[in-house]
């Protein structure tokens, strides 16, 4: 297994140097007020700069591409959908919260159709991880929106999945290894304090460390199978 061949390419390396100026940018987008314009065009763009990374790397299975392409195309729509403002009788909640949860599956099925260690392990980890905040999320939901309660329960599910299937593929990885835990942590950390932040309470610079795990997570995730793949 090559686990380097992919930051061999010289257009990988370059498509990842400006999906990095562009994360900056959404990063300096969410913090500065009068910059927040800026954030309509760098959020939806990183995902598919990433999609351009997936499709230019040398030597990965075809199959984890087209997941791994779909997953991140997924993510792009939900970015758009929660940063669009909701109107009264709005449901863009909840179409994003439906394009991650499919992107989350795809990310999960991508790893877990890969070499990969236990399971059991990496599910201990995240339950010791996720219970106290989950909780505390579904609590908030309910008093607020019985009706949503079961799409979040069944997202922090997918999501739960999604990273313990990466973290198991990580345990198996000769280099590189970093890549899907880093990405799979992040995903439940950017999610989770979205979560708090919406239903539970305000938390200071939510939309920064939000924005920050999240494209921790996309970009640890996507090259996590691409290595693998490779």
């Amino acid at each position: 297994m090559a686990t380097s061949s992919i930051f061999s390419s010289g257009a990988v390396v370059a498509l990842l140097f400006v999906t990095a100026i562009v994360c900056v940018a959404d990063w300096t987008a969410v913090s500065v007020p009068r910059l927040a314009r800026l954030e309509l065009v760098a959020k939806p763009a990183i995902p598919l700069l990433l999609v351009a990374v997936v499709a230019v790397a040398p030597g990965v299975a075809t199959s984890t591409r087209i997941i791994t392409i779909a997953a991140l195309v997924l993510c792009c729509a939900g970015d758009v959908a929660l940063m669009l403002p909701e109107r009264q009788g709005s449901s863009l909640f909840l179409v994003g919260l439906g394009s991650f949860l499919v992107a989350q599956i795809l990310f999960a099925v991508g790893y877990l159709r890969l070499p990969h260690g236990t399971l059991v392990i990496s599910g201990a980890i995240l339950v010791a991880l996720m219970a106290a905040p989950a909780v505390l999320v579904l609590r908030a939901v309910g008093r607020q929106d019985k009706a949503m309660v079961a799409p979040v329960a069944v997202y922090i599910l997918a999501i739960a999945t999604m990273a313990a299937a990466a973290m198991a593929a990580g345990g198996v990885m000769t280099s590189f290894a970093w890549l899907p835990i880093v990405g799979g942590l992040s995903f439940v950390a950017s999610d989770l304090l979205l979560a708090i932040n919406r239903f539970v309470r305000p938390l200071p610079r939510e939309a920064l460390l939000v924005h920050v795990t999240y494209h921790a997570a996309i970009a640890g995730l996507s090259l996590g199978l691409l290595v693998i793949a490779s």
